[in-house]
């Protein structure tokens, strides 16, 4: 039987907080900061012809985010945390998945055999969009359901945001998005066994995904910031824009009840709470109070 161990966990979460610039698995992998802020910058160039930013209704952004930075930082270190505390949890979400696949589906039969590269890239492009499918789910919950709304509305509390803004949860919310996620991602190593024959092997599991290490470079961090990013419209109805996710934190409750896909727009399209803002349009951060 295994055993807590305090101090196994805190040496982990420490080795990961100091590593949260140069492993590839970190949330701030310096490759994408720097992709971030690049694209920033060409953006604020291009946007420097008279229109206001995203957000632009803050009329003290500096003091808003050192007030709100505090808390921020606290919501960061317990997101970091609860991957931690979770792990062996998360791993069993993920077996989970797949157990459900095999029971719907049986077992697969014949010797597996090593998955060729092609089959590898299917199997991360179907874990990716199935644990992108189980957030939009879990994120959208929140939202709707009256006493979980009570802990994602931390989320939108900011009048301002900042890539930080982005592991605003309490731990609770933070547990069950990490839960849905790695139940998406077994069910797609499941289709995967039973599809291809494919020799995935609980290891597996603790893989790295291409495909999610090339959303957190392809501009992720400006999701949660000033930067109004849009796509031309025909990609909005595959892939959430920063313009879109600012949107989704607008003070405006029917712009705030959309978007709430993670990468995929295609969700929101059709499930029906797709907003694709027009370019020109800006919006107010927050929650509206009485």
């Amino acid at each position: 039987m295994s055993t807590f161990d305090p101090a196994a966990i805190l040496s982990a979460w420490l080795a990961g907080l100091a590593g949260f610039l140069t492993d590839v698995r970190a949330l701030f992998w310096w490759p994408t900061l720097v992709t971030a802020a690049l694209g920033a910058l060409v953006l604020i160039a291009v946007n420097a012809r008279g229109k206001p930013a995203a957000g632009a209704g803050e009329k003290k952004p500096l003091r808003a985010f050192l007030r709100e930075l505090p808390m921020d930082i606290t919501c960061y270190l317990g997101y970091t945390l609860t991957q931690v505390l979770l792990a062996k949890a998360l791993f069993w979400a993920t077996v989970g998945g797949v157990s459900l696949v095999f029971l719907i589906g049986g077992h697969p039969t014949g010797p597996a055999a090593a998955p060729a590269f092609s089959e590898q890239l299917a199997v991360a492009a179907l874990a990716f969009v199935l644990s992108d499918f189980c957030l939009y789910w879990s994120h959208r919950l929140f939202h709707v359901a009256g006493p979980l709304w009570w802990f994602h509305s931390l989320h939108h509390q900011p009048s301002v945001l900042t890539p930080i803004t982005a592991f605003r949860f309490w731990p609770p919310e933070a547990a069950c998005h990490f839960a849905a996620f790695s139940f998406g991602e077994g069910v797609a190593f499941g289709i995967a066994n039973l599809g291809f024959g494919a020799n995935i092997t609980p290891a597996t599991y603790l893989g790295v995904n291409v495909f999610l290490i090339v959303w957190y470079l392809a501009f992720s961090h400006l999701r949660h910031s000033h930067v109004a990013l849009y796509y031309p419209r025909w990609l909005s109805f595959v892939l959430v824009s920063p313009h879109m996710h600012q949107a989704h934190h607008s003070v405006n409750p029917q712009q705030y009840q959309s978007n709430y896909g993670t990468a995929l727009a295609v969700w929101d399209w059709m499930f029906g709470s797709l907003y694709i803002p027009g370019k020109e349009e800006r919006f107010r951060f927050g929650i509206t109070r009485g």
